[in-house]
């Protein structure tokens, strides 16, 4: 069936579905032996509990009379009565192993499908990134995976429901076929009924789904920007956008609750209005005795609850299709876009220089190449600048080194050896890395910058704030490194933050060091003292530093300029060699 390969795909093993059938099954056993017990219990009642009479009327009673001889029980109305409880404690205990046996595997699927779908998006290309919003898979992660795996639980809760059912109408059928047979035509009669309600879940558990991605898609990108929501003065716009995605969800959501209502409801009137016709129909033309009648009326209220959950996991299996489809999407186009990672070398020689070989690059979806035929080389222990107008390349050069994007031809090589021979782990540990804007996790100061480092000693992590220049900072603060520095590191400057990164970068100690923008969000004194972190590293150590910015002065005593524009190389050598000559360079500079 459809929904055990989607079952699969999310995680749900064959042994976990068979559980759940198997403690139903044993439930449902115990409960109908306790209902049928009614039978003789009522029949010992009303003959007086005068055994030979019993056994005159059913031959049954003398089977039942040798079975309690033999085990040494007494037959009496108290034997009879605690029998039939022990089946229904017996059938409590079976349910409760059930239930919670089904809410510990729902749990369960729920972390390990979240669990998969990050390492998914971590092993992701840089190119799926890129495309996907963040809002959109944070809904995916916190929400949707919750109603996928409550639609992929749901069927299994119908195959339970059903089994009850069956065993239900199966001790009916004992008690009087014909009405069973009436009844069974009544259900399905009201099955029916309230099929177009079912059928309409569906499509409005996909409009909850894609309501609730717009949510999460305007939350994340507004709330990381409330300076600019004000400044702009955009806050009635934003506002009513807010009020209009809320109102969706709500009126989204009435309406799937209505549906779901309206066929819990109309069941209940459908089956005890059958009851009652049952007891007019077996009183006047049947001629049944009143312990079958009490019974059959038993079994039947029995069998309103369980109707009622059929329909009631039947509608949640199609109004959670949404989010079962969003999930699923998700994984396969996450698994498309993984990363190829085919190199075997583990270990990274670097004696002599990086070369780019002839590289050219152009995005999926562009008709024109972002890099067009890059040939240069970074030699080991300089600091190498790389300028050049906004959508010149530069970025695009940057991100095929640890290859989070892959040239579309040419080759990138260490001291002569490919890149795509050496595994990814490896590349990117031989690379450190700060972004233009640093992205600092809530935490302390000594949290950052041993991220990705976290068995360093502390004296190891107040070498690296020394080369960083965040030495003297942090000895003013009243917790000194175990200062909370909040999501992003508010309340720090913005050189602050740049010198918090640059620590926890120096702390890896990777061969090569790549600043993008560094200066582009600080004052003349930060970029200052910043450049001087630059300049302090360079000369106590024999790491390759490559410097990506707009700011000239920045990279003016770098060892190499490379003056990128329109994705070619436009100049190349010290600030002397090129500032005299014909390019964006000497021209800006």
């Amino acid at each position: 069936m459809f929904f055990i390969k989607r079952a699969l795909d999310f995680g749900l093993s064959y042994r976990s579905m068979g559980i759940l059938v198997f403690l139903s099954l044993i439930s449902i056993v115990t409960e109908i032996f306790g209902i049928g017990l009614f039978i003789p219990i009522f029949q010992f009642i009303r003959m007086g509990g005068n055994i030979e009479t019993l056994i005159l009327e059913a031959p049954m009673w003398q089977h039942a009379e040798n079975v309690f001889n033999a085990v040494g029980i007494n037959l009496s109305i108290v034997s009879l009565l605690i029998i039939a409880f022990m089946f229904f404690i017996l059938r409590q205990v079976f349910t409760y192993l059930r239930l919670v046996y089904a809410t510990k595997l729902t749990q369960y699927l729920v972390i390990k499908l979240r669990n998969r779908l990050f390492n998914m998006y971590l092993s992701a290309s840089t190119s799926y990134h890129d495309k996907l919003p963040v809002g959109n898979l944070v809904n995916v992660m916190t929400s949707e995976i919750s109603g996928g795996i409550a639609g992929i639980m749901a069927p299994i809760e119908v195959i339970v429901y059903v089994i009850l059912l069956i065993g239900y109408l199966s001790g009916l059928l004992l008690l009087s076929w014909g009405m069973t047979i009436a009844a069974i035509v009544i259900l399905f009669f009201a099955a029916l009924f309230v099929k177009k309600w079912v059928k309409k879940s569906t499509v409005v558990g996909r409009s909850v789904t894609k309501s609730n991605i717009e949510m999460s898609t305007f939350l994340v990108g507004r709330l990381k920007s409330p300076r600019i929501v004000k400044l702009a003065g955009t806050f009635l716009a934003e506002k009513k956008e807010f009020d209009q995605l809320t109102k969706n969800q709500y009126d989204y959501t009435i309406r799937g609750s209505i549906l779901k209502i309206k066929a819990a409801t109309i069941v209940e009137p459908i089956v005890i209005g059958y009851s009652f016709f049952f007891i007019y129909l077996s009183y006047t033309f049947f001629n049944m005795s009143i312990e079958m009648i009490g019974v059959y009326i038993a079994i039947s209220f029995r069998i309103l609850p369980t109707v009622k959950s059929i329909l009631k996991q039947w509608q949640i299996t199609r109004s959670r299709l949404g989010s079962i489809e969003v999930v699923t999407k998700r994984i396969l186009e996450m698994r498309s876009y993984v990363e190829q990672d085919k190199g075997e070398l583990q270990k990274i020689q670097f004696d002599r220089h990086i070369e780019y070989c002839n590289i050219d690059f152009k995005y999926k979806d562009s008709a024109n190449n972002v890099l067009n035929n890059i040939s240069t080389r970074i030699m080991k222990g300089s600091l190498v600048g790389l300028v050049g107008p906004s959508g010149s390349g530069k970025s695009t050069f940057i991100d095929l080194l640890p290859r989070l994007r892959d040239a579309t031809s040419g080759t990138i090589k260490i001291d002569g050896e490919s890149i795509g021979n050496y595994s990814l782990k490896a590349l990117r540990k031989f690379i450190s890395y700060v972004p233009q804007s640093p992205q600092i996790f809530n935490g302390t100061i000594k949290n950052h910058i041993s991220y990705g480092n976290l068995g360093s000693t502390d004296e190891e992590i107040i070498t690296a704030a020394k080369l960083a220049g965040l030495d003297d900072f942090v000895k003013t603060l009243p917790s000194g490194y175990d200062t909370l520095i909040g999501d992003d590191g508010i309340g720090l400057s913005g050189g602050q933050k740049q010198r918090l990164d640059l620590s926890r970068a120096l702390l890896s100690r990777s061969p090569v060091l790549i600043l993008d923008e560094p200066t582009s969000n600080l004052d003349i004194e930060s970029e200052a003292k910043f450049k001087l972190a630059i300049h302090r590293i360079k000369n106590s150590s024999d790491t390759t530093i490559i410097i990506i910015s707009h700011s000239l002065p920045i990279v003016r005593d770098a060892d190499v300029i490379v003056v990128l524009n329109n994705g070619n190389i436009d100049a190349m050598g010290s600030h002397n060699d090129i500032v005299n000559t014909k390019n964006w360079y000497s021209k800006f500079f």
